[in-house]
């Protein structure tokens, strides 16, 4: 049980927005790791808090304007034109 708890912790410091919290997040996880007395947990929590992108809030973040490609297709492909043409403009606009 605090094999899936430390690992549930960290995921939550993973996807928060702010700083402080994540921090906390990730520090409560290493506790829990180390009291599940679990070697693999105790090395993915630590591993996990250490890699990561810190241009993104989030690893499930995409950019701008791959949401916009992405959101261009779909709508292409339910029939609706006018609103895959211009988000396909607001993909433009965003590529870096």
């Amino acid at each position: 049980m605090w094999s899936i708890a430390a690992r549930a912790l960290t995921m939550l410091g993973k996807v928060s927005s702010k700083p402080l919290e994540a921090i906390s997040w990730y520090r409560l996880s290493g506790e829990v790791a180390d009291r599940s007395q679990d070697e693999t947990t105790r090395v993915w929590v630590r591993v996990f808090d250490a890699g990561g992108s810190s241009e993104q809030i989030s690893d499930f973040a995409i950019p701008e304007w791959r949401m916009a490609v992405i959101s261009s297709l779909l709508l292409a492909r339910l029939g609706d034109e006018r609103r895959a043409l211009a988000t396909q403009d607001d993909a433009r606009r965003t590529l870096p």
